[in-house]
């Protein structure tokens, strides 16, 4: 199979252009030859890189961690055990946020049976519990504050849900741009039915869409 242009590998690996130009910065994928006409050519061997680096972070890898695995992948010191010790701490981060979901079924759940479902809601103790709730954060607000430049810089994983529009590569740019540098960056092509079954689950109308941290961001719209 001969190189490919950029169009023809983001079609042969589903995605979209934007996406390839990411991941060239970011250093997954190597930078290109360019033709005598100066069109960048991929070889063909790129598709698979490009579906592979898509399934490890399908798989929760960050992109800093997807380069390292295409690092041993290549090296010839490298062993097998190598990978199976970052798969192993991939499964024991997803175990750890499994026991944080499993902590907050349980209170869920004891607020559930402290509700009768019967009487006007002013009696309700689950909205109760949420106010005490809310009124706690209230108490903190001053302190939240104080730490608001730490928690610019705080290290969150942006998703930018593209469908290979002009509006979509604008708003791929301007969030590399406004993300803080411990920001890791997710672009996302709705080709991809992975990827559109996670934009229905987040809530996902419309492209270009960016998610936080699992969560919408405000001005996105929402189903």
């Amino acid at each position: 199979m001969s190189d490919l242009t950029s169009g023809q590998l983001a079609e042969g690996a589903g995605v979209g252009i934007e996406t390839i130009r990411y991941y060239e910065r970011k250093g997954l994928l190597p930078p290109p030859a360019r033709s005598r006409s100066g069109y960048r050519r991929f070889p063909a061997e790129s598709v698979d890189r490009l579906r592979s680096i898509r399934q490890a972070q399908h798989l929760g890898f960050s992109l800093k961690e997807i380069q390292e695995l295409l690092s041993l992948r290549i090296d010839p010191k490298a062993s097998c055990s190598e990978v199976r010790q970052r798969a192993q701490a991939k499964i024991d981060e997803i175990e750890q946020r499994l026991r944080g979901l499993q902590r907050i079924r349980e209170v869920l759940w004891r607020l559930i049976e402290a509700c009768g479902g019967r009487g006007p809601t002013a009696a309700c103790p689950i909205l109760e519990a949420l106010e005490a709730s809310e009124n706690d954060d209230r108490v903190d607000k001053r302190k939240k504050k104080s730490r608001k430049v730490r928690k610019m810089n705080h290290k969150r994983k942006v998703e930018v849900f593209t469908a290979g529009c002009r509006a979509c590569e604008k708003t791929v740019g301007l969030v590399q741009r406004l993300a803080c540098p411990s920001c890791e960056i997710a672009v996302l092509d709705m080709k991809d039915k992975l990827v559109a079954s996670r934009a229905e689950f987040i809530g996902i109308r419309t492209v270009p869409a960016v998610a936080i941290d699992g969560q919408l961001a405000e001005g996105c719209a929402r189903k």
